[in-house]
């Protein structure tokens, strides 16, 4: 794994998707981070609203989706 990076910031929503939670947080750099995290995960971490987190990723693993179009319409776990 390569060097990580770390963005601080706020849970300001979180969604039940069925297996996960979709968790939104609004961080520090003024944008918010949409994660799923099984709710076996957040259950252990004891993630709530309003929690201070921190949100730690490998640069390798981030994925863009676009907000429309066939792609966005499969990841539909991931729209409201």
């Amino acid at each position: 794994m390569g060097h990580l990076n770390l963005l601080n910031g706020e849970i300001s929503a979180m969604t039940d998707k069925g297996a996960f939670w979709k968790v939104e947080v609004s961080t520090e750099a003024g944008f918010s981070v949409v994660v799923l995290v099984s709710k076996r995960e957040a259950k252990q971490m004891g993630l709530a609203l309003g929690q201070t987190v921190a949100v730690t990723f490998d640069p390798s693993f981030i994925h863009l989706c676009p907000v429309s179009g066939t792609f966005a319409e499969r990841v539909s776990v991931l729209s409201d």
